[in-house]
């Protein structure tokens, strides 16, 4: 079983852009300075935790993938699109990614931006607390 993080998500989706536009740089950080575009940033924008049974919780991450070029806006919209079909549904080994709701995106100043839904499922294993000894009783009856 793989253990599932963000981080393992947005190495998933930066694998499926390399793969898709490998002409473009990915980087998983933030890099404003030396920009060579047109270039794509990922990163996990937030995450909640929410308890769904005992030893059960699930965990939503909001995925960025940010598109920065000098394209003009039907070529933004052309990408856009084009994204949208890759990242509905990743395979990279055994781990399948699926978005949980809608996948959507904006433009602004030229930059696009996806917003991708993921949850998952998270067991713990729960602390059973210190195992007792053997109790050894005698009784008496007089």
């Amino acid at each position: 079983m793989i253990e599932i993080t963000a981080s393992t998500i947005v190495s998933t989706i930066t694998r499926a852009l390399k793969d898709n536009f490998p002409e473009f740089n990915i980087y998983k950080d933030r890099k404003l300075q030396g920009l060579k575009k047109p270039c794509f940033f990922v990163f996990n924008l937030n995450s909640e935790q929410s308890k769904f049974n005992k030893d059960i919780f699930n965990r939503e991450s909001l995925i960025n993938v940010r598109f920065h070029s000098d394209y003009n806006r039907p070529d933004i919209d052309e990408v856009a699109f084009k994204l949208l079909d890759i990242l509905s549904d990743i395979q990279n080994g055994e781990l399948i990614l699926r978005p949980i709701r809608e996948i959507t995106y904006e433009v602004t100043d030229g930059v696009l931006q996806i917003f991708i839904p993921y949850k998952i499922r998270v067991f713990k294993q729960s602390d059973n607390g210190v195992n007792m000894n053997t109790l050894e009783s005698k009784g008496v009856i007089k």
